[in-house]
């Protein structure tokens, strides 16, 4: 009896473990308050955002910048110096801009005419803006002083820095580095045909997305250095002075690409119904349903093991916040959406990483501040007004908790999705596909209410609501 007792299956598998901790998260957030503000002060579409140390940067349409502070959502400053669009504004944290602060310091090539090394505020930090005026522009924050300008000739869509270097893209698919201390051009290369939609770095990995559906991964490496796989880069590489960027056997054909996210996995999002996750160690591929039907992914990010996506109902014109874990035991699991009628579409989001709190900023034809709503709210509270506060609470979309696709088992033009060519994982030098294995998300609490209203699928005519 003792042997039949020890080889009985344990009480609790792993699997009920992992439908546990899912459970857990969407009670949590699917009762979670937010109350959103609307940062008046642009006269323009909002294109992009960051958020760093309490404060708010956003670049619009309108040819400004301007800086907010998250306590009082008052406006801080508001920078000029642009006479494009800004299309992309990155903020950097305190340790990178004391780092920067010392070494532009010392170069003596900035635009001031005071020193750099002296502190006027106990907190300061650099920003990096790029424009459609072909601009690059280093701020000092709050002051409000611009540094650097870097000329690049091509309308800047997106930046990415790292260490000293911005990388930049542009309209024409041209992708440009430049060295910020010293305003070198490092590189200048056209890599997509279309513009270019994002770039990402991590290490040595840089990733490019752009609007003619490809996605392409680099190796940044010392320019007498021999490239190695991308798969087994496990090291940093600092670009400095003398750098190549050497393209990687891998790349994706999609459709429009809006947006990518890198981690140790690549999250990209398109105008399709899914969000795609690339394991680019395992050099595998998967889709995830982020709208009911048919949307734009604009902008996904990662924040303490949560991914958020945002997603835009073409049939009902509705923005809205989707929420996925990425822990270990559960990962990329649907759990909730933040949404509400009134909300337009999310041209850019974001979320404070110095943060103990969720806190979110949104941007697109309204600028709009996430922040935890504790303490109980009222049905009522569900009209959001120009100068007012709504209250949001977390919902269900029953379609997001699908099972995961495998991506040589289904193509984009699933489930609605109407494309001339399917979506697939493509390496050019060999043939055949990969699958992605895991846990199905089958605990979808499809039976949990929702707040997320249900709307009647509208004519494809309806689609002028978008921007």
């Amino acid at each position: 009896m003792v042997g039949i007792e020890q080889n009985k299956p344990q009480k609790q598998p792993q699997k009920e473990k992992t439908q546990k901790l899912r459970s857990k998260l969407r009670k949590l957030w699917r009762n979670k308050w937010f109350s959103v503000i609307a940062l008046d002060g642009h006269n323009d579409v909002v294109c992009d955002v960051s958020v760093k140390c309490g404060w708010v940067a956003s670049g619009s349409r309108d040819t400004s910048i301007k800086l907010w502070d998250i306590s009082t959502k008052k406006e801080i400053r508001n920078m000029s110096g642009h006479t494009g669009a800004v299309t992309a504004v990155q903020m950097m944290d305190e340790t990178e801009s004391e780092r920067l602060r010392g070494l532009i310091s010392a170069e003596s090539d900035s635009e001031l005419m005071h020193d750099m090394s002296v502190k006027q505020f106990p907190q300061e930090l650099l920003l990096v803006t790029g424009s459609t005026d072909c601009y690059v522009k280093l701020w000092l924050l709050p002051q409000g002083f611009c540094i650097k300008s870097i000329y690049t000739f091509s309308p800047i869509t997106t930046i990415c820095h790292q260490h000293d270097v911005v990388f930049v893209g542009s309209d024409s698919g041209k992708l440009t580095a430049f060295n910020l201390i010293n305003r070198q051009q490092l590189n200048d290369k056209i890599i997509h045909d279309d513009s270019i939609t994002s770039l990402q770095c991590n290490g040595s990995l840089l990733v490019s997305t752009s609007k003619d559906g490809n996605l392409k991964l680099w190796e940044i490496c010392d320019k007498d250095q021999q490239p190695t796989k991308v798969s087994k880069i496990k090291h940093k590489i600092h670009p400095n002075l003398k750098f190549n960027l050497v393209e990687s056997n891998f790349y994706a054909e999609s459709r429009q690409i809006l947006c990518s996210y890198l981690t140790d996995k690549l999250f990209y999002g398109d105008d399709g119904i899914n969000l795609k996750v690339l394991d680019i160690l395992e050099e595998t591929v998967a889709k995830f349903s982020n709208h009911k039907s048919m949307g734009f992914t604009d902008a996904c990010f990662v924040i303490s093991e949560m991914l958020f996506t945002t997603s835009l109902d073409l049939d009902t014109g509705t923005g809205s916040i989707n929420v996925r874990t990425l822990s270990a035991e559960s990962q990329l699991a649907y759990i909730a959406s933040l949404s509400c009628d009134e909300f337009p579409r999310f041209t850019c989001a974001t979320c404070d990483p110095t943060s103990n709190e969720f806190i979110f900023v949104t941007g697109g034809t309204m600028l709009l501040l996430w922040k935890p709503a504790h303490g109980s709210k009222h049905a009522s509270d569900t009209n959001l007004e120009r100068n007012g506060v709504v209250h949001v609470k977390g919902g269900n979309i029953p379609e997001l908790g699908k099972n995961f696709v495998h991506s040589d088992v289904e193509s984009d033009t699933s489930d609605g999705e109407t494309d001339s060519s399917p979506w697939w994982w493509s390496k050019p030098t060999e043939t055949g596909s990969n699958q992605l294995q895991g846990d199905s998300d089958s605990d979808s609490d499809e039976s949990e209410s929702s707040n997320v209203n249900e709307t009647p699928t509208s004519s494809w005519s309806d689609w002028c609501l978008v921007l």
